[in-house]
């Protein structure tokens, strides 16, 4: 329980929502054009499962003041070809989305739609399939 855990105050607790459905990512489909210009483009930018989670994890460990890792490990498959071979491009893009999406507000999807998230979090280490950064700036 996120009671007990924020019992423990721990230091460095990592986050790791893995997951195989929309709680633990937020692109649940491709970008899909749907005619021309990008009012025809079509995003599935959606946080709202995975966002109550992050806020219970975030606010029993204080993860603004003890370096909480949150650790973004489930992509969704339509990174991947029927090799499964990942785009890295795509792959990218959308964890550049994910980390935006909690330290910087929101996100611009693949629409050029901004999506709104209210979420300021310090996140300085951050963890993406097994491979730890730390964010600058």
């Amino acid at each position: 329980s996120f009671q007990l855990l924020r019992g423990l105050r721990p230091h460095h607790a990592r986050y790791v929502p893995w997951f195989t459905h929309e709680l633990a990512y937020s692109g649940c489909e491709p970008t899909a054009a749907t005619g021309v210009g990008t009012a025809a483009c079509r995003s599935s930018w959606n946080c709202t499962l995975a966002d109550q989670m992050m806020a219970d994890f975030w606010d029993a460990v204080d993860g603004d003041q003890t370096e909480a890792i949150p650790n973004f490990s489930t992509q969704p498959a339509w990174i991947y070809d029927e090799h499964n071979q990942a785009n890295l491009t795509a792959l990218a893009d959308y964890y550049g989305r994910l980390l935006a999406w909690y330290t910087k507000g929101g996100v611009m999807d693949e629409c050029g739609v901004w999506h709104s998230s209210g979420h300021f979090y310090n996140i300085t280490p951050v963890s993406y399939t097994h491979l730890t950064l730390r964010r600058r700036g």
